[in-house]
């Protein structure tokens, strides 16, 4: 019986990640698999600990280098309704982990709301944003954030407050019962998010982001250029080396 019987709709065995990162590199995962809900999630994090499968947490995959060998283990990916949800009430958000980050401050710009504009162009995840604390020299997206909802290795989930969310990047990836060598991530479930009501220069910030945004669309774009050249200029000189074979 395999290991994740009665899931065969969110799980697919060697499933190659290339399309799943920015650069477009990358081999197949034992297991790539899309819950749809929290349930569902809790099921697939259970199986892998009593199986002993590592488990792995893929955002959008902007910050991301996979082996042309693959993964070992199964590598999760949320997203969909449930983990793309961002919900709005004044000036407080909560944002599920598979939200893009990019979105979420053009919307939060577009609500008048202060705090993250600064993450501008910045491609990601919400939770992948939050596990590397992203920002830069205006800011980071660590100060806007109040607490983060985790699941365990075993299902369980927790909540994680200011100041501890300054060992969010640690507790998502440590050793199962302190073995050497046997990681599972922790997956972040969502993030609730403190920001500042209607600054009127911010609305007038709109069509700079929208700029932003649009510029780093078209280097992903270059990017895969880039690639698709390098894949090429690789097949030529392969053809180079067998046609100088000695014979």
């Amino acid at each position: 019986m395999s290991v994740f019987s009665g899931l065969e709709e969110i799980v697919e065995p060697n499933h190659v990640l290339a399309p799943h990162t920015w650069y477009r590199l990358g081999g197949p995962a034992d297991y790539f698999i899309r819950p749809r809900t929290v349930e569902e999630l809790r099921e697939v994090i259970r199986r892998c600990g009593e199986n002993d499968i590592p488990s792995h947490v893929l955002g959008l995959g902007s910050n991301l280098l996979v082996s042309d060998e693959g993964v070992r283990g199964a590598v999760i990916k949320l997203t969909g309704e449930q983990f793309e949800k961002v919900e709005y009430q004044n000036d407080q958000v909560t944002a599920w982990s598979g939200a893009e980050l990019t979105q979420l401050v053009m919307h939060c710009v577009e609500k008048g709301l202060s705090g993250i504009e600064t993450l501008s162009g910045i491609p990601g995840s919400i939770g992948g944003a939050i596990r590397m604390n992203a920002g830069g020299r205006f800011g980071d997206i660590g100060s806007a954030v109040e607490s983060v909802t985790l699941m365990d290795n075993k299902g369980t989930l927790f909540e994680k407050s200011k100041p501890e969310l300054a060992e969010v990047s640690k507790i998502t990836s440590e050793p199962i019962d302190g073995e050497v060598g046997r990681t599972s991530e922790v997956a972040m479930l969502c993030s609730f998010v403190q920001l500042d009501k209607a600054i009127p220069l911010l609305l007038d910030m709109r069509d700079d982001l929208k700029a932003v945004r649009k510029t780093t669309e078209a280097t992903l774009e270059e990017t895969k250029a880039i690639r698709k050249t390098t894949d090429t200029t690789l097949e030529e000189i392969k053809g180079l080396r067998e046609d100088i074979q000695p014979g």
